[in-house]
């Protein structure tokens, strides 16, 4: 699923748009 994409992308240095972007998709405020 995209989640485990997300997962696989964000464990492999993804960008922080690519953080946040998933993070608001998750509906996490965590990420900044």
């Amino acid at each position: 699923g995209w989640k485990s994409c997300a997962v696989t992308t964000l464990g492999r240095g993804g960008s922080d748009l690519t953080a946040t972007t998933i993070g608001k998709a998750l509906g996490l405020k965590e990420i900044q």
